[in-house]
Order: C-alpha cells, then structure tokens, then sequence
C-alpha cells in the first residue's frame, strides 16, 4: 500500500522513517549488509595486526628491516583498495536505500535485487558526489583550522607568557569545536543529495546543487533527524561493543583473551552498524519526499499523473 504523501510535522517525520525502518528491517539490514563486510574485513585486519605487535614485540624488532618494508607496502596497499572498495559499496547502498525507499513510498514491492538492480549506471556518479563533498568539508575544516591558529597565536603572542600558552590553547580547543560545528551545519545542505542524484537522475554536481536549494529554511529539520539517528547509532554501538571493552580491560593488554575479545567486538560492531546503519539513509528519503511535498507539490504531481495512466490505461485496452 502506497505511503500517503501530504506535509509531515516534525514528530511524524520521525515516526515515519522509523516505522519504514521496523516493517522493512530485514530489507534494509540486508542492504546494509554488504559496505558492512567490507568494514569487518578491515577492522578484524586491524586487530589481528595490533594483537601480533602487542603480543611478539620481539619477532617485530629482529625481523628483517627491508622485508617489513615491503610487508607494509604491500598492506598499505590492501587496505587502500578494501577502503574505496568499502567507499564504493558504501555509496550504492546510500543509492538503493534510498531506491527501496520510494518503491515502498509508491505502493510497490522492494526488495534487495530490485533496489541495486535500479542503480546501474549511477555509482560512479554517487562515488564522484562523495568525493565533492568531502573535498568541499575537508576544505572548511582545514581553512577553519588555519584561521583558529593564527588567532590563537596572535593572542599569544599579544599576551605572552603562561597566559598566552593557556588562552592560545582553550582558543584551539574552542576553535575545534566550532569548526566541526560549522561542518556538521554544512553538511546538512546536503543531506538529501544522494536522493536527489538517484530519483531525479542528475549529475553529482546538480545534486548538490538542487540538495542545497531544498534544505534552504529547512536545515533544523535535518538537523533533527541526524542527530536522532546518530543517537540510535551510538547507543547500539555501545551496547554491543562495551561488554567486550570492559573484557579487553579485564583480560589485560597483550593476552589471548583480550585478542578474542576485541575480535568479538569488532564483529559485534559489524553487526551494529549494519542493523542501524540504514536508519540515517531511511530518515533522509523521507525527508526528501517531504521538503519536495512542502516546496513543490510533489503529491499534487503525483496524483496527476497516477489519474493520467488511470486515463490511458481504459483507452489502451479499447
């Protein structure tokens, strides 16, 4: 059955993207699935490599310096190309969640097949706006950076002394953390960019653009909405994963039982991530369909053109 498309106040946009999310967890999860295996192949890499470090320090120190050497090429190389493979997978599944979204939004059957199956063709533009948005926040924080520095250091040097130490750093730590403030502000311009590149088949660049010209008055609500689904995020994150640091702790650094405990762990948040992962994608479409309702009428189209194939269809079997 088709969702009904009218404007939603702000607790019902919630309740909507997540009751979207209960019915179809399994869909969801299941799109989620695939980036998040790429993410375990890293992240248990990672702990296997620290484990043996931590527990065979002297093998490491008396292994031959040009075989590390290459060893670490070689590694280096592997995680660089599972990472943009993650980045690549990551994206898709950012473009079919969204793909499930509105077949569910029209009264249609997702599943995962039909939702990848819709992207063909679009990855590598979804691989390309991932890349112009970090380029761009990326950009920010390092001017914004370069800027709380040199304000620092001229308080302190205008200053001098103790107190030009200790205001140069509260005035960087302040700095941060407005700076990644302003970034998360930022971002929000472009929260529905990912819809708006998969539903309406535009550039990268066209996405960005038609993404900011939405959220235009409307940033609080996405503001909501991310936040709302980071906490949800963080919260089964630290349910799954804290046993197993508190175990790490307990079994002490460098033994066998704190190996196995950060590999269950880094499973653990595997699974966390796949199963709340899609909340923040879900959370987004939805906001999409509702800015787009609120700004262009887009239920008012739609009703157009469902009464038109109503039309076409009694004169087609004539």
């Amino acid at each position: 059955m088709a969702l009904d498309l009218r404007p939603l106040a702000l607790g019902e946009l919630l309740d909507r993207a997540f009751t979207l999310y209960r019915r179809h967890f399994r869909l969801f999860v299941g799109l989620m699935a695939i980036p998040s295996l790429f993410m375990l192949v890293l992240t248990v890499a990672s702990e296997l490599v620290q484990a043996l470090a931590r527990n065979d320090p002297e093998a490491l120190a008396a292994a031959d310096p040009v075989a590390m050497i290459k060893l670490f090429a070689v590694g280096s190389v592997a995680v660089l190309v599972i990472f943009s493979a993650y980045l690549v997978a990551y994206m898709a599944t950012l473009g079919a969640t969204t793909v499930a979204v509105s077949e569910l939004y029209s009264g249609r059957e997702a599943t995962i097949g039909s939702a990848y199956s819709r992207l063909r063709g679009q990855v590598g533009r979804l691989t390309w706006l991932l890349v112009l948005i970090g380029v761009r926040l990326l950009g920010i924080f390092a001017l914004g950076m370069v800027l709380v520095f040199m304000i620092s250091a001229g308080f302190a040097f205008a200053v001098g002394g103790t107190a030009g130490a200790a205001i140069t750093g509260i005035g960087v730590v302040l700095g941060m953390f407005g700076i990644m403030l302003g970034c998360f502000v930022f971002a929000l311009r472009y929260a529905v960019s990912v819809p708006a590149l998969v539903l309406e088949n535009v550039t990268a660049s066209e996405a960005i653009r038609r993404s900011i010209a939405l959220t235009r008055g409307s940033l609080g609500r996405a503001a909501v909405l991310a936040v709302f689904a980071s906490v949800i995020a963080y919260a089964a994150l630290f349910f799954l994963q804290g046993p197993f640091l508190i175990g790490v702790v307990m079994a002490g650094p460098g033994t066998s039982t704190a190996t196995l405990f950060s590999l269950a762990g880094a499973v653990a948040g595997t699974i966390g991530n796949a199963v709340t992962g899609p909340i923040m994608i879900v959370a987004m479409a939805v906001y999409y369909y509702d800015i787009r309702i609120r700004k262009e009428g887009l239920d008012l189209q739609l009703m157009v053109a469902s009464l038109d194939q109503q039309q076409i269809a009694p004169a087609a079997a004539v």
